[in-house]
């Protein structure tokens, strides 16, 4: 009698073992889901923000010279025109010395300095020249 409930005893423990362990792998479960979606959302944001600098650079390249750029306040989503400061450069200009400050060894903040431009401005070249 004295085995069967030492028997009985440790089975409980053994279902309480497995019971503890099926918890945490669902609380696991549920906590790789909430950090996939987080995750889902994050990337999602960063792609409408790099949609938003995409449309931007490119009104920018396409705009006459004469005519004030855009600059979009992603904190505010507004945008207030300021002076080009790649004025006395067309489009083709700018991307040529891009590419031969590139090939000269400069970083992006080197050429962004040289250029009067945004060093992300430099990178979205660098980027868009990489895919032609």
């Amino acid at each position: 009698m004295d085995i069967w409930i030492i028997l009985l005893v440790l089975a409980v423990i053994g279902l309480a073992i497995k019971i503890t362990k099926l918890q945490q792998q669902l609380n696991q479960r549920l906590t790789k889901e909430e950090l996939e979606e987080a995750l889902a959302t994050f990337l999602h944001d960063i792609k409408k923000d790099n949609e938003i600098v995409m449309d931007t650079f490119h009104q920018q390249i396409n705009h006459s010279n004469e005519k004030p750029s855009t600059v979009v306040d992603f904190k505010t989503e507004t945008s207030r025109p300021t002076k080009n400061k790649t004025a006395s450069f067309n489009r083709d200009q700018v991307v040529d010395k891009v590419r031969t400050y590139q090939q000269n060894g400069k970083g992006p903040a080197d050429i962004a300095k040289t250029l009067q431009i945004g060093i992300r401005e430099v990178e979205l070249i660098q980027h868009l020249n990489k895919q032609n």
